[in-house]
């Protein structure tokens, strides 16, 4: 049988990935446990972006025993993890809950399947989103932040979590490692993939337009910039490899993969334990002082009306006993993104035969570098649309360095007659990324029975503004593309003239509408479905300190919890989370110093 062409690359990759792992991780022994204790200190469910940080936080004081429940396995078992070119290729596997929305009315026109039933993969396993994801850091604007403040969120303004990002961080930039905003000697690496042409021409043409090149990370957002990255030696950075792993080897930590938690037990509305499920066999744990849900965005709220807490006549549809009624699941947001398809006349894009070459092979064993060690997106901007009326910016574009042939579509969940080529061209990807989408989603119980998946219903395009911002969005990036540093490697945008949308004069916002309503999709950022507030704040579920509210010893710590998504990739604000919540849950200030620094800077020059 002969292979096509993108099933050759996923297999190459996949030695690749695998020669990779075995060298960096040969040492490695396991780790995890099979059989737990009775009684923790800690229970925290969930070993994603924030699980992985929490635990390894929590169990740094030796009297502190903690368990951490995972659902999937471990991430030593995927090949494709280590290797940052290759996370779409776990997609679908065992390490992707592989989700799908309910039907859509706006948006997901060109979904396999039918329906507009978006395709929406999540990390499973240890690690969760982070070892799918593009490896962006981005934390989010200043603004943000100072808005969950006003918000009623007191010490989650700007300055009060700027060191617990610091906390985390080892800058691998060196223009960048003395700046304010920043830190070296954290244990997740940043870094930038600084040798593509691509990616400079982006910037240029960001210039070229008026914008500024610009850390985004520090002083302001709006503008164009290379891309920071979380890989380290041409390999993946998650918070397991960072955080959770250094941690494993210590006696108070406990970690368990393939245990499904099915209910948080709650008695007299105090958290005492959970419920998890695994080899078949029902299990429960108690908790001396806490559970923690750091299960994400789906998860989180899913266990939580599992358990009943959630909207009060949702729960009694399916005669789960009412403990608390909270808006549990409501206010999902989620940056939804579309993208330009072009082709261009120089080779300096990434395609398949690029990666299978000889070349790319010896740079990356080697040295760890070439097309296969980053992410295809080495640029990243903000910019604000021409009605924004936020402080922080409402648009954001990644540059991907390639352009996907049909089967890649596919892979991602849709069909995509016309759009992409057949096989590799040379080639990029402008994708639009709208920030704040003022249309809102859900997720919501498809039944009581703790394996059926929940609805997820992120109502895209619910609002009509929501799809203007996205079409001057497009527009926005044909000028980018009409720039010189774009115009002199040929950049023809001709494709997103779809057969789908033909019907309408090419690039009229009847023919963009069209497009966005068939092609844009999730760019894996949702949050919110436990959001924080105030004591009176009626949209929240969790506190200031991410204590349910109403209910004791129990808190959410995850992307769930932020009052709104973030301008930007939300991993990063995610591990800002998790580091914060250790704090408050131990009691301490562990980033007095980092704070010291930060004023110390700020009087120099006085």
């Amino acid at each position: 049988m002969e292979l096509t062409g993108a099933t050759r690359i996923s297999l190459f990759l996949a030695v690749i990935a695998f020669i990779a792992y075995r060298y960096t991780s040969m040492k490695q022994t396991k780790l995890t446990v099979d059989n737990v204790n009775s009684t923790y200190d800690y229970i925290i469910v969930g070993g994603g972006s924030a699980g992985c940080v929490l635990a390894s936080r929590l169990s740094e004081d030796p009297e502190i025993r903690v368990l951490l429940l995972e659902a999937g396995g471990e991430e030593t078992g995927n090949i494709n993890i280590s290797i940052p070119v290759a996370s779409p290729a776990v997609f679908n596997t065992a390490w992707d809950w592989a989700y799908h929305t309910t039907p859509q009315k706006n948006s997901g026109f060109s979904q396999l399947g039918g329906e507009n039933r978006h395709f929406w993969p999540r990390g499973k396993g240890i690690g969760g989103s982070n070892n799918l994801n593009a490896l962006q850091y981005v934390r989010g604007s200043r603004h943000d932040f100072d808005e969950w403040k006003e918000l009623g969120c007191d010490g989650w303004g700007y300055e009060d979590i700027l060191p617990y990002f610091l906390k985390s961080e080892d800058m691998r930039v060196d223009d960048l490692k003395n700046s304010r905003y920043h830190n070296s000697g954290g244990p997740l690496a940043v870094t930038k993939k600084s040798d593509s042409p691509l990616g400079k021409r982006f910037v240029n043409a960001g210039k070229q337009l008026g914008f500024k090149e610009i850390d985004y990370n520090g002083k302001e957002q709006i503008g164009f910039a290379e891309s920071q990255i979380n890989v380290k030696h041409g390999t993946r950075v998650s918070t397991v490899v960072a955080f959770l792993r250094p941690a494993m080897g210590r006696t108070n930590l406990h970690v368990v993969v393939n245990a499904h938690v099915t209910t948080v037990i709650i008695e007299k509305k105090l958290a005492k334990g959970v419920a998890f499920i695994k080899n078949n066999r029902k299990h429960v744990v108690s908790a001396n002082k806490e559970v923690i849900l750091c299960a994400g965005v789906i998860g989180s709220p899913h266990i939580l009306m599992l358990s009943g807490v959630g909207p009060k006549q949702h729960l009694e549809k399916f005669n789960i006993p009412v403990i608390l009624d909270l808006p549990v699941g409501l206010n999902m947001e989620d940056h939804i993104y579309s993208f330009i398809p072009t082709t261009i006349n120089s080779s300096e894009g990434f395609t398949g035969p690029k990666a299978e070459s000889i070349s790319s092979i010896a740079q990356y064993m080697v040295f760890g570098e070439g097309p296969l060690s980053a992410p295809l997106l080495p640029g990243t901007a903000f910019i604000k649309s021409s009605t924004c009326e936020t402080r922080y910016p409402d648009l954001q574009f990644h540059l991907m360095a390639a352009l996907p042939i049909s089967e890649n579509a596919r892979v991602l969940g849709y069909e995509s007659e016309g759009l992409f080529p057949e096989t590799w061209t040379d080639g990029l990807l402008m994708a639009t990324i709208l920030l704040h989408p003022k249309s809102k989603g859900s997720v919501s119980l498809k039944s009581n029975y703790p394996f059926d998946y929940p609805n997820i219903d992120p109502n895209y395009f619910d609002l009509e503004e929501d799809v203007r911002k996205m079409i001057e969005a497009i527009r926005k990036g044909i000028e980018l593309l009409k720039t010189k540093p774009f115009a002199e490697i040929g950049a023809d945008f001709s494709r997103l003239n779809v057969p789908h949308c033909s019907h309408n004069e090419f690039l009229s916002d009847e023919q963009l509408k069209c497009f966005i309503q068939h092609f844009a999709a999730t760019l894996y950022h949702p949050t919110s479905t436990c959001r924080m507030g105030s004591l009176n704040d009626k949209t929240s579920v969790v506190d200031p300190q991410l204590r349910v509210k109403g209910i004791r010893n129990l808190r959410v710590v995850d992307a769930s919890v932020m009052p709104h998504v973030t301008s930007g990739n939300t991993n990063a604000p995610t591990i800002m989370i998790a580091e914060k919540a250790a704090d408050m849950i131990r009691g301490i200030y562990s980033v007095a110093e980092l704070r010291r620094k930060l004023n110390k800077h700020d009087n120099v020059g006085k």
